[in-house]
């Protein structure tokens, strides 16, 4: 059984290790993304692409308490006693479990160390794609600044655009 910690949003990874440290198995998804940032030149711009790790649901981990619908209470105790965890999510003063099952699905999304897998591998930062969706920008094309699991980032004309990524294609 695996239960869900709470974190400081800014602190999920540090809170990962911390019980795992304790002993305390932890998954916790994430995705990897991309940021093209302008570095300050003089003359012609030049930019970088950053990678960043970010959890999936910052300030969110789950934690497993216990084996076969059982609770195990010394685990839990150390879950709730650790400093990083801020505290377990429950309902009517009753921790909430999860379900095996829902983190063997997760985790099938998942790379071995909880990194979520792309759902599209076709973009990269710096591409030029065209937005294909009926929107102001439709037929407009942009140059992607940043990615993550469910949507990316495209300048267009000056102007950066947040958008999902069936709304846009690449040039043919």
């Amino acid at each position: 059984m695996w239960s869900v910690a709470t974190t400081a949003s800014a602190k999920t990874f540090s809170a990962a290790s911390a019980l795992r440290a304790d002993g305390v198995t932890v998954f916790l998804p994430y995705i990897k993304e991309k940021t093209r940032v302008s570095l300050p030149t003089r003359g012609r711009a030049l930019f970088k692409v950053l990678e960043r790790e970010v959890p999936r649901w910052p300030g969110y981990l789950f934690t497993l308490v216990g084996e076969a619908g059982q609770v195990d209470n010394e685990l839990l105790a150390r879950v709730r006693g650790n400093r990083a965890v801020r505290d377990l999510v429950s309902f009517g003063g009753v921790t909430a479990m999860v379900s095996e099952r829902f983190i063997t699905l997760m985790r099938r999304e998942c790379a071995e160390d909880g990194r979520l897998l792309k759902k599209s591998s076709l973009h990269d930062v710096g591409d030029i794609l065209k937005f294909i969706s009926p929107s102001p920008f439709e037929g407009r094309r942009g140059e992607v600044t940043r990615l993550d699991e469910e949507t990316l980032s495209l300048t267009v004309g000056g102007r950066v655009i947040t958008t999902r990524y069936a709304e846009v294609a690449p040039i043919t």
